[in-house]
């Protein structure tokens, strides 16, 4: 485990990135720069958390180091140029970069790493929802997404179960997938599900329970919260799907101040008094994944809502798989790597950390980023001012 462990830093995954494209096959190019140094750049454009390509650009050939550390944090041995590096990553299917975001996965469950997120009967929350990067009417291209408000979820769920076909997975969603088609496709996917309802989207089923009589339970949280729960059995989803059947969580929670909040799920989970509290916990916890995933790409360095090139073919969709990839690989090292997490305990935030990297690699060289995040974590290991070796830290 402490072999697999290793790979769960930011110079383990970047190895395991490399090697994912080496076995990837691209077209052919006549072109002095290789696919990987084209990848591996776009990359640490995100890794850098550069706010635009002009500014990596400028960056590259204004500051001397930044080209060393290229070479030595993302293996790039050939730096290309801002157009050069759109034209071919232009060219990429965001398909051939899936495996780099496989082999991590398949670290992180071999060095058990993923172990402190199994629930209920060992399930991994997954939640599903849509959102858009660039939107223009005017700019376009061959391979645009057109908005039709269907199958990508088809798409991205059959690949997920492709891709780990063994996984034990909860799907957790909003109230537009509690549908006969979306809840089919789960089914033969054999994921479980905890996806919201409405009264006024899904009033079939709820006037079908208002004359059961529901199983009745009640909690009181260490916080003084009340939590109140009524759910029922084998509940036709709709008129149109009446042989469709589904259990219904109905939830209320009064928190200490009085204040009353209420939400409403469907699940194929049998609901028992031993598990409606943790279906309730699954539910509700959508709304702070993508809260909190959305404000992190958004406003703390990855610049989500930036266009960093729209291309002819699929530049948009390979630049948004390279930034989720490296929030990826912050990601794990916030769960995996002491390293890491001495830096950001010491900077206190992860904006001020992602600071402190782009401050460093403007004027130091850097072997690894091992040695970059001891440098930030630990001050009592630097050199006295003026006195640090090329490897550590060059100042004027």
């Amino acid at each position: 485990m402490g072999f697999v462990r290793k790979y769960l830093s930011a110079d383990g995954l970047i190895k395991i990135i490399r090697h994912s494209l080496r076995q990837e096959r691209f077209n052919e190019c006549r072109s002095e720069y290789s696919w990987q140094d084209c990848i591996m750049s776009g990359l640490a454009v995100f890794g850098f958390k550069m706010p635009s390509l002009l500014q990596f650009e400028k960056a590259k050939w204004d500051e001397p180091w930044i080209r060393h550390n290229l070479r030595t944090l993302y293996g790039v041995e050939k730096a290309p140029s801002d157009t050069c590096m759109r034209e071919r990553l232009d060219t990429i299917l965001p398909s051939q970069l899936r495996k780099s975001y496989k082999k991590i996965f398949a670290y992180l469950q071999r060095g058990k790493a993923l172990e402190v997120f199994r629930y209920l009967d060992g399930h991994h929350i997954i939640s599903v929802d849509g959102t858009g990067q660039y939107c223009s009417e005017k700019v376009h291209c061959e391979n645009c997404c057109e908005k039709h408000h269907r199958n990508a979820a088809k798409r991205l769920l059959s690949d997920l179960r492709r891709e780990h076909p063994h996984l034990k997975i909860l799907i957790v969603e909003d109230a537009l997938a509690a549908n006969y088609p979306h809840l089919a496709l789960l089914d033969s996917l054999k994921m479980n599900y905890v996806i919201g309802v409405k009264e006024g989207d899904h009033a079939y089923l709820f006037d079908w329970i208002k004359d059961l009589r529901p199983a009745v339970h009640e909690q009181i949280a260490p916080n003084g919260s009340h939590h109140h729960f009524q759910y029922y059995e084998d509940v036709p989803l709709n008129d149109a799907h009446h042989d469709y059947r589904v259990n219904v969580i109905r939830y209320w929670e009064i928190t200490k101040s009085g204040k009353k909040l209420y939400f409403s799920w469907i699940t194929r989970f049998k609901i028992t008094p031993q598990n409606v509290y943790q279906l309730m916990r699954a539910g509700r916890c959508r709304w702070r994944i993508e809260n909190e995933t959305f404000n992190t790409l958004k406003n703390q360095g990855y610049n989500f809502e930036h266009n960093y090139g729209h291309g002819y073919k699929n530049l948009c969709s390979v630049m948004t798989m390279l930034m989720m990839l490296a929030f990826l690989i912050d990601q794990v090292q916030q769960l995996c790597c002491k390293t890491y997490q001495k830096a950001r305990k010491h900077v206190g935030t992860l904006r001020t950390l992602f600071e402190k990297v782009r401050n460093r690699i403007d004027i130091g060289v850097w072997d690894s980023w091992h040695q970059l995040y001891t440098f930030i974590g630990d001050p009592s290991s630097r050199p006295p001012p003026g006195q640090g070796p090329i490897g550590w830290m060059v100042m004027s």
